[in-house]
């Protein structure tokens, strides 16, 4: 299929991010999105995916904070 490829790598990149977001405090997190900490507590433990413009915002934040390259 001509999707499968790209389906495997946004869900790779999730991870990476997900894997990333362990490093982030709550207070630095809820600063940097004004998002509410449940998004970013259920998305650390993978309870939950957030929508695709949280999770851009989320990858933006760890990259400001140097978490992610």
């Amino acid at each position: 299929k001509a999707s499968t490829p790209n389906t495997l790598t946004r869900h790779d990149e999730w991870q990476v991010v997900r894997r990333a977001l362990q490093g982030v405090s709550l207070k630095q997190f809820e600063r940097l999105t004004r998002k509410s900490r449940r998004v970013l507590i259920d998305a650390r433990t993978g309870r939950r995916r957030p929508h695709v413009r949280t999770r851009r915002l989320l990858a933006i934040a760890v990259c400001q904070l140097g978490k992610l390259q």
